[in-house]
């Protein structure tokens, strides 16, 4: 499988510890009111003390429904870029 994006230009890099990390990740990224978007973005190295999780899985919440669907909710709002 061809990297495509970001992922081209980073590859996969070796810790000390042997562990190979990846260099990118996806995110998903609220622009706005019902706009989500599957974004890679750059890891930042680890530093003293910091672990790095993988993810399989996540939930929503009734409060990400309100992000979504309205920006946020109460007088609580994402700060737009």
């Amino acid at each position: 499988m061809q990297a495509t994006g970001i992922a081209a230009l980073l590859p996969r890099c070796r810790a000390a510890d042997g562990f190979v990390r990846k260099t990118i990740m996806k995110a998903v990224v609220i622009h706005a009111a019902k706009d989500l978007r599957v974004e890679e973005r750059a890891l930042k190295p680890l530093g003293s003390g910091q672990v790095e999780v993988a993810i399989e899985a996540g939930g929503i919440c009734g409060s990400d429904l309100h992000y979504y669907n309205h920006g946020g909710f109460s007088t609580v709002r994402f700060a737009s870029r």
